[in-house]
């Protein structure tokens, strides 16, 4: 590997206020205003929250994107900027048993969004897919790993709202 960071080699994305995500784009079904749409692009656009993903997606390729019928919550979680390197590696360890959890359950991407202005607070934004609503809840009960239970030590506030994939532009 060369001398590049990490960080270098990532995948960017941008997460948009609007309907114009490549990567995946979100009407509201719990939490938003019915006019609403939020979307997630592949690369730095200038409109728009820059985006590092970390343990997923992979890459930007569609095959990553999420895909399908069911629910998406979108789920801000914040914390110290030095909690961030762990918030990320208990994450990527809670998520095969999270998934194996509750059919159709699955996690597409946690990206580190950056820190708040005065540089205390660390942002990501965690996308993951459900089935169904039901489905969403029944994984609420799987949430007491003890990955998940450090995660919620390190986290200094979350917010979750829950979305649809919005119809395509085609």
């Amino acid at each position: 590997m060369t001398d590049r960071s990490i960080d270098d080699i990532r995948a960017r994305f941008t997460f948009r206020r609007d309907a114009l995500g490549t990567w995946a784009s979100f009407v509201p079904l719990i939490g938003g205003w019915t006019d609403e749409r939020v979307s997630i692009a592949v690369g730095i656009e200038p409109d728009g929250e820059p985006l590092v993903a970390t343990a997923r997606p992979l890459d930007a390729s569609p095959d990553h994107a999420p895909t399908g019928p069911g629910v998406f919550a979108l789920r801000w979680l914040e914390c110290a900027p030095r909690d961030a390197d762990e918030l990320v590696e208990l994450s990527e360890a809670a998520w095969p048993a999270f998934e194996a959890s509750v059919e159709g359950t699955r996690v597409f991407g946690l990206f580190r969004v950056g820190m708040t202005d005065d540089g205390t607070v660390a942002r990501f934004l965690l996308c993951t897919g459900y089935a169904s609503v039901s489905g969403w809840d029944a994984t609420r009960a799987d949430t007491d790993s003890a990955e998940f239970r450090r995660r919620r030590e390190l986290t200094t506030r979350s917010q979750v709202s829950l979305w649809r994939l919005a119809p395509s532009r085609a």
